[in-house]
């Protein structure tokens, strides 16, 4: 019985100390953690108000040899990629007589984001503005083919010249005094109807 007073008298007199221990250390990670996470937060805030009209700007990777098409009765056949209502090759092969065929506003190329989901893309980019705007002198002024505007919300839908140079355009365009934010107009497969 002796042993086990000293036993409990032990753990009374660590046990305390142990846990007091731990919840300071919690408590002082937890601190550190949310100062390091507002940090982040700031330093996302401050590049996205000028790269992208989404919140957080979003860096792609451009496959500019693949091709894509949307599946019809012609095509389906073909023994290439699948998504959606379209096929696709990272490598133009099957679909090159296709896409031959084909206006320049209605040829894709596939395209990754960070999250690695597949998307299409044909060279068109959002353009949103700070204040009203001429939407076709800005297309002029900028190398850029004016495609449709949207006043209501100084929105402003443009085609780059040259699809293998939509990154030096946006970086570009974010450098502008008048420009809000500038995103790829993608077409997800992966959602409802295209």
């Amino acid at each position: 019985m002796n042993y086990n007073n000293n036993l409990i008298e032990y753990a009374m007199k660590k046990i305390p100390f142990k846990i007091f221990v731990l919840i300071f250390i919690s408590i002082f990670i937890k601190d550190s953690l949310n100062a390091q996470e507002l940090n982040v937060k700031t330093f996302s805030q401050e590049i996205s108000t000028k790269t992208s009209i989404i919140s957080k700007p979003i860096e792609y990777q451009y496959f500019f040899d693949s091709v894509v098409v949307r599946k019809n009765q012609n095509n389906e056949n073909l023994n290439v990629e699948r998504l959606g209502n379209y096929l696709f090759e990272y490598e133009a092969d099957k679909l090159n007589l296709v896409v031959n065929q084909l206006a320049g506003r209605e040829r894709y190329i596939v395209v990754k984001g960070a999250d690695q989901v597949i998307k299409f893309y044909n060279g068109t980019i959002n353009v949103r503005f700070s204040e009203l705007t001429d939407f076709v002198n800005f297309a002029v002024q900028n190398d850029l083919i004016f495609v449709k505007s949207l006043p209501q919300i100084n929105l402003g839908v443009y085609r780059v010249n040259n699809i293998r140079e939509t990154e030096t355009v946006l970086q570009m365009l974010a450098k502008n005094q008048i420009v809000r934010g500038v995103e790829l107009d993608l077409i997800n497969p992966n959602i409802g109807p295209n």
